[in-house]
């Protein structure tokens, strides 16, 4: 029975198995192909002066009449560009623009024609099948039914009594459809907690909203800076660097990553910092509200010490790509990943080479 259930599972799922994992083989290298895409300074940008991020959007908006900025990512290496998205009037519209911003030259660039359309392809296609509706969900459910294929297949394989040498150990002297047999059990037992570990963090993403966020906590929670402790100079100009000075005041560890301005003028200016002490994630963990009036801390939170869901949702997304054990852990999660190609042609052979009933 269980030999059944493991051949309709497979039968059900297993080319969609071998899609996510080449696919996800693809994803573990996304902030690569990324970088790739985007424009770079020049080697010797040393040797020339930058301007000024206030000064590049002052002449920026010449361009951009009434132009507000909605978020600032700051360069994730030495050599990267300021991401900006605005708004501005175009006539009797507003519209949004997403740049890039040459630090040395102030030249801005629109983002899209650098965006790697492999990337977001390949994206799509593991996160949502190309269904953005209710595709995360499809992939959810496609991964219950793989976690159902990898546990009616370890069961298969378990080792029987006296029999460890041939579950764990594949012999020289198969040939044919026993030696593909054999390659599929042996490597099955090998990689199983692997696909295990994959799988489940991969339901858990794309159930987050049920499983994971109900451990929300209260983001100001014991966090709030009463009127006593908001001291230091009233900063009515908001520039970008006195944003950026003051968000590093209430954490001077932590750098800067991201500056989000909200539509209206009586939310806070929220700053996304990271510690290197953090949980490693694309932005960083650690948060500074600035009110926008006096650009003084509203609340903060530092990422240090993270909510249950954020250290949830934040390891649940390490373990899934391997960024959890470093560059050397994500390269044998690239290979790894595109094990399940090995399991579909070796269960096809064994499938196809099977005794037959008349």
């Amino acid at each position: 029975m269980a030999r059944k259930i493991h051949l309709a599972l497979a039968l059900s799922f297993g080319v969609l198995f071998t899609v996510l994992g080449l696919s996800g083989t693809i994803l573990v290298f996304r902030a690569e192909i990324r970088q790739s895409a985007e424009p770079h300074m020049p080697e010797d940008y040393l040797d020339r002066n930058e301007q000024s991020l206030s000064a590049i959007l002052d002449a920026l908006a010449s361009d951009y009449p009434e132009l507000a900025l909605r978020s600032l990512t700051l360069p994730g290496n030495p050599r990267s560009y300021y991401r900006v998205v605005i708004r501005y009037q175009d006539g009797t519209e507003k519209r949004q623009a997403r740049l890039f911003l040459d630090p040395l030259s102030g030249k801005a660039m629109e983002q899209d024609p650098f965006h790697s359309g492999f990337e977001r392809a390949v994206y799509a296609l593991h996160a949502t099948y190309f269904w953005s509706g209710g595709g995360v969900y499809l992939v959810g459910f496609t991964g219950l039914g793989i976690l159902a294929l990898i546990g009616a297949g370890l069961f298969l394989a378990s080792p029987k009594r006296g029999g460890f040498h041939k579950v764990f150990v594949l012999s020289s002297r198969l040939r044919g459809r026993a030696f593909s047999n054999g390659l599929h059990r042996v490597s099955g037992m090998y990689l199983g907690l692997f696909f295990l570990l994959v799988t489940v963090t991969g339901i858990l993403l794309a159930f987050r909203a049920d499983l994971l966020d109900p451990f929300q906590e209260e983001m100001m929670q014991n966090q709030v800076l009463e009127s006593d402790q908001l001291t230091g100079r009233c900063f009515a100009a908001g520039s970008p660097e006195r944003i950026l000075m003051q968000a590093e005041a209430v954490f001077p560890e932590a750098e800067v990553t991201f500056v989000h301005w909200p539509r209206r003028a009586a939310q806070p200016v929220l700053v996304t910092l990271r510690h290197k002490a953090e949980l490693a994630s694309p932005l960083g963990l650690s948060q500074v509200a600035l009110d926008q009036d006096c650009l003084r801390p509203v609340w903060w939170r530092d990422g240090r010490e993270a909510s249950v869901r954020q250290l949830l949702t934040e390891w649940v997304m390490a373990l899934h790509n391997g960024q959890a054990f470093g560059m050397a852990g994500r390269l044998i999660y690239a290979v790894l990943a595109a094990s399940p190609l090995l399991f579909l042609v070796t269960g096809v052979v064994c499938w196809r080479g099977r005794p037959r009933r008349r």
